[in-house]
């Protein structure tokens, strides 16, 4: 570390706020339209994600003010996942954080809240947040224990322009996501206008279905005369040794919260892990617990078990089935149908009764002509991605630590791109 650079508490740059508790804030005031709400499941890698945001009535807001985030503020997991953070950019400003984050809000002069940030994402800092969470079974944090936490800090011009070298390349990545989801809602489009409007077919004869009426020539089957499912890996004391560390010999274990955020809380060995429990970019994976209905593709790694590997068996072009997943009222249908109440499951069974319309293989083939450039170009997106976020990766630490500086990362950037 270089001489000039300082080591503070994270109390000493501003103030650590605990989210509203049940007794401010009930499940009973979540709404489907409203103002939205971060929880843990949020919280991805320096940034918010989106998916399954829950939202509370617009009038609770001015109640819950005290709650509501502005830009900069650096929102961290309390429970469970305690080494997670985010900051908050100027779109989420207005949002509110629950119960089960804590809040930083930088109010000092002599640091940069991005900086910090990327800071509380190393992996030393978050080694620090486990080894002084408490809770021997579900890990948690209180304002005391962030606010003590310690960080060092370099001037605050290094400070921006470490920061600005990093946030640069994540915003490449979401520049890069941004894309892929206007690229996969044309597709989706293009999906509804053929196989649920029935658009180009509407002057062809119909017949009826046990799912209403259909273009003659049209089937009706249930998913298990059309794709094989397996199971994901089960973690438990027999699979428990399966677990190591990143190494050429391991691969990824995608459980939904990692497929859902992009990224990998744990590795597995490759050469130890059954077969069918291993997907590669031609299968998909689709996520049957807790948040059911989501669809992934192009994961190379071992399938956890809160997920089932689809695999499209003969007559079923894997676009076609892809879309049919990812159609929003599909993933409505899925939670309506899957059992529990706290925890949702869909199991083996139920999957494989779920009816879906096969149109003829030839029709399908052509709606894969059309979206597959598209899908190509995601699919470069999404490597493009793990090479920055390989190279933030590999960044962050040594530009942290001083280990090297601003201009050599510059350079080592432009030599990776």
């Amino acid at each position: 570390m270089p001489n000039h650079w300082k080591t503070y508490k994270l109390g000493d740059l501003g103030n650590v706020q605990t989210g509203p508790f049940g007794s401010q804030l009930h499940q009973s005031d979540y709404v489907q339209d409203g103002t939205p709400l971060i929880t843990v499941k949020n919280i991805g890698k320096n940034r918010i994600t989106y998916n399954n945001l829950d939202k509370v009535k617009n009038e609770d807001v001015q109640r819950l003010k005290k709650f509501k985030l502005i830009a900069n503020d650096i929102v961290f997991s309390r429970v469970g996942y305690v080494d997670r953070c985010a900051i908050i950019k100027k779109k989420e400003e207005g949002w509110l954080f629950s119960g089960s984050c804590l809040r930083l809000r930088i109010n000092d002069g002599s640091s940069d809240p991005e900086f910090v940030s990327y800071y509380m994402s190393t992996e030393s800092f978050k080694n620090y947040i486990v080894n002084h969470s408490v809770g021997a079974t579900r890990p948690s944090l209180n304002t005391k224990l962030l606010s003590s936490a310690p960080i060092i800090l370099p001037p605050l011009p290094e400070q921006r322009a470490i920061a600005s070298i990093l946030s640069a390349l994540d915003d490449k990545i979401e520049l890069n996501l941004q894309m892929n989801k206007t690229l996969e809602d044309m597709a989706m489009t293009l999906y509804k206008h053929w196989f649920v409007d029935f658009g180009p077919f509407k002057d062809g004869k119909f017949v009826e279905s046990e799912l209403g009426k259909i273009p003659e020539g049209w089937e009706v089957k249930s998913m298990g005369e059309v794709v094989n499912l397996k199971q994901g890996l089960a973690i438990n004391k027999k699979t428990s040794h399966l677990l190591c560390e990143k190494s050429e010999s391991s691969i990824p274990l995608f459980k939904i919260r990692d497929l859902l955020n992009d990224t990998v809380e744990h590795y597995v060995k490759k050469d130890e892990v059954p077969k069918q429990c291993i997907a590669n970019e031609s299968d998909l994976i689709f996520s049957r617990t807790g948040q059911v209905g989501h669809v992934f593709r192009w994961k190379n790694g071992c399938v956890h078990n809160n997920c089932f590997k689809v695999i499209p068996t003969n007559n079923l072009n894997t676009e076609y089935l892809f879309q049919f997943l990812s159609d929003p009222k599909f993933r409505q249908f899925a939670n309506e149908i899957a059992s529990g109440s706290v925890q949702k499951d869909l199991n083996h069974s139920t999957f494989k009764n779920i009816k879906l319309i096969l149109p003829p293989f030839e029709l399908q083939l052509k709606f894969d002509k059309v979206v597959s450039p598209s899908f190509l170009r995601t699919h470069e997106n999404e490597n493009e991605n793990k090479i920055l976020s390989n190279l933030r990766d590999t960044l962050l630490p040594k530009l942290i630590s001083g280990e090297i500086r601003v201009k050599d990362a510059e350079k080592t950037i432009i030599e990776a791109l």
